[in-house]
């Protein structure tokens, strides 16, 4: 992530991240057992992976950040960003997930470029999570801009 940082700012250009979450994952392994929520877990990973692009010049990022978060990085505008985590979010609805079957997902969205100013890793991932928290406590399931809460 640092270094698509450091070449959106380089070059000019936008970057956005996109956040994800399970929602109620923690009942996915208590109900199922964790064995199961493993296979969530890849499956999710997988449905991630299908969405982003992995060659050329503006390839995206794709990362586990803990648990049942994972965080994809896009060299593409907000307004980018927003459909194309939308189309993640209804993948991930539409995802029959084996022995747990469909799930939701929280989604946060940091988008930033340039004329923005400055702006760190570790602030432009804790802004995503931000969102992606607003979204959890207001209903999960759903799609959240920093922007929208800043």
């Amino acid at each position: 992530l640092e270094d698509l940082l450091i070449a959106a700012t380089r070059d000019g250009k936008p970057l956005s991240v996109v956040y994800a979450d399970l929602d109620h994952f923690k009942q996915v392994n208590d109900e199922f057992g964790h064995s199961a929520g493993d296979v969530v877990l890849q499956e999710l990973a997988e449905i991630l992976r299908g969405a982003v692009r992995y060659t050329g010049p503006d390839k995206d990022l794709v990362a586990r950040m803990g648990g049942e978060e994972f965080c994809v990085a896009l060299p593409i505008t907000e307004e980018q960003a927003v459909a194309r985590a939308h189309v993640i979010h209804r993948k991930i609805r539409e995802h029959p997930f084996p022995e747990v079957g469909r799930r939701t997902a929280s989604i946060g969205i940091r988008s930033w470029d340039p004329s923005l100013g400055a702006i760190t890793v570790d602030e432009f991932l804790k802004q995503a999570d931000e969102a992606m928290y607003h979204q959890k406590q207001n209903g999960r399931d759903g799609v959240t801009r920093y922007e929208d809460i800043a």
